[in-house]
């Protein structure tokens, strides 16, 4: 096999958060392109399949390229370099038909590191990775389903030529150049003894490959008639340990595809509403009072006064960081 094992989190050189907060300029920002999604997978809140919870206002939209543009524009405000602009949130990127061109806009700035997206890869095509690749992306995170045409239509409730998907992958892999592919797959699209399958068929067309564990990570989304033994983080750890300190909204902030910017991106049903980017600037909005008040709060240990936050499982089986020990010096560094 040709790639190596990883994660989808960047597991060096990552920041003491401790240290370096407040920040003046998030290290990543997630731009959602489209909130709408070609799949209605069962685990999931934020596609077809579970659209009854979504709340009244919470919509399916594709990002306009002007609004797009002024949102990369306002980065230019920032007194730092973004690390890493993440083009997507709630849907899939490759229905908004303007996504190289995104790409192609936000790598000609040079106020950012990385981009990257994640993507089921269902609509890929020779052209369309060709696209993507010339437009300078930077990782493309490929999230497989299952290892069959039955397994998609099970999980996903999609119909996919699976022959087709692979050989799409590949395509894009073979021409990824400096661009990094990294494929996964939860366990859920796993059958009993089909992990060796899954890197036998994907290990030699990515860089970077893994299987995770599905996890009750979504806020206020119930998966336990999909699963209920919750007893390993994503990545199969079984030393679980809560935080009591979203380290999220304070390095990253989220815009929806209509223009609304989100404090995490866990807010897959927009309640977490911090501005509109259509009539502030994202760095307005990053600086400002509603994002400031979470902060306080979370480092006053009242996340569970914070609807959303209450009840997200991100802190138990997804977070990378923490900053509960520091909380109380923060707070007094950051509000006195």
């Amino acid at each position: 096999m040709k790639a190596k094992i990883a994660t989808r989190y960047l597991q060096t050189g990552r920041a003491d958060l401790s240290k370096v907060i407040p920040l003046q300029t998030p290290f990543l920002i997630f731009v959602d392109p489209s909130s709408r999604c070609n799949f209605a997978c069962r685990f999931c809140p934020c596609g077809n399949a579970h659209r009854d919870l979504w709340r009244v206002g919470r919509t399916a939209d594709i990002m306009p390229f002007d609004l797009f543009c002024k949102i990369i524009d306002d980065l230019e405000g920032f007194p730092d370099r973004i690390k890493t602009l993440r083009l997507y949130k709630d849907g899939e990127p490759l229905l908004n038909k303007n996504l190289p061109a995104m790409i192609g806009y936000a790598r000609k700035k040079n106020f950012i590191e990385r981009i990257d997206f994640t993507t089921n890869a269902s609509l890929l095509n020779k052209e369309l990775s060709q696209n993507i690749l010339n437009a300078g992306v930077t990782r493309i995170i490929v999230s497989v389903e299952a290892l069959s045409e039955e397994g998609y239509n099970e999980i996903s409730n999609i119909k996919i030529n699976f022959q087709q998907y692979i050989d799409n992958i590949a395509f894009l892999y073979e021409n990824s150049g400096d661009c990094i592919v990294f494929l996964k797959i939860s366990d859920l699209g796993l059958k009993i003894n089909e992990r060796e399958k899954f890197f036998e068929l994907f290990g030699n067309i990515c860089d970077e490959i893994a299987i995770e564990s599905i996890s009750p990570s979504w806020p206020d989304f119930d998966i336990s008639d999909i699963k209920n033994d919750f007893k390993s983080d994503i990545y199969g750890s079984e030393n679980l340990k809560e935080s009591l300190v979203c380290p999220f909204i304070f390095y990253s902030i989220c815009v929806n595809a209509n223009g609304m910017a989100s404090a995490c991106f866990s807010d897959w049903n927009h309640k977490l509403l911090a501005g509109d980017v259509k009539k502030q600037s994202l760095v307005e909005i990053w600086n400002g009072d509603y994002m400031n008040r979470l902060r306080r709060m979370m480092l006053e240990g009242q996340r569970n006064k914070i609807d959303v936050c209450n009840h997200c499982g991100q802190l138990t089986y997804c977070a990378q960081d923490s900053i509960d020990d520091s909380r109380t010096a923060l707070l007094e560094k950051m509000f006195g």
